[in-house]
């Protein structure tokens, strides 16, 4: 509902209805919080995209599968969004202990989902892994680029031969 930078960590208590001090026991920071919402949004979206790889006939389709990333990526935009200040702000303001957990984590979790793009597009070892970390770069990117600043929006509003980016179809033309 609101934008990161607009939300502190009173507030988020507040709407939990928990005191701020017990919001601390569990996050020493606004961002270790974030960091951790975003970790479940992304492991949901490793659960079902691997659920949705595992179902589909044999043989698959290249385009199958690129319509599966596309689509569980795409329609969920609060782990986009998570996805674009995780390197920029998450990571900036948690411990190592937490930076430590999140990125030997987020290796699992990838590497899992690698593997089995590896099995499906008969690809080297590894290389699945490298495809998805392309994937979250371009995401990452392309949902900055496509949803700027208000400032921003004015002047693509002033100067209608500027064109702003639709974040779904850039990401199906990669």
């Amino acid at each position: 509902e609101k934008s990161f930078h607009s939300i502190n960590m009173s507030e988020i208590a507040r709407t939990a209805n928990l005191a701020k001090g017990t919001v601390y026991l569990y996050f020493q920071t606004k961002e270790e919080l974030f960091l951790t919402v975003f970790q479940r949004k992304f492991g949901e979206w490793v659960e079902t995209a691997e659920a949705k790889l595992r179902n589909l006939s044999r043989p698959v389709q290249k385009e199958q599968i690129v319509d599966i990333l596309i689509d569980t990526t795409a329609g969920n935009r609060q782990l986009i969004r998570l996805a674009a200040l995780s390197n920029i702000i998450f990571e900036h303001n948690i411990t190592y202990e937490k930076a430590i957990d999140y990125k030997l984590w987020l290796h699992e979790q990838t590497d899992s989902l690698g593997k089995l793009l590896e099995q499906l597009l008969q690809l080297e070892p590894q290389q699945g892994a490298i495809l998805l970390y392309r994937l979250y770069v371009f995401v990452i990117g392309l949902e900055n680029v496509a949803n700027p600043s208000s400032s921003t929006l004015k002047i693509y509003a002033n100067h209608p031969s500027m064109k702003l980016i639709d974040f779904e179809t850039e990401l199906r033309v990669l």
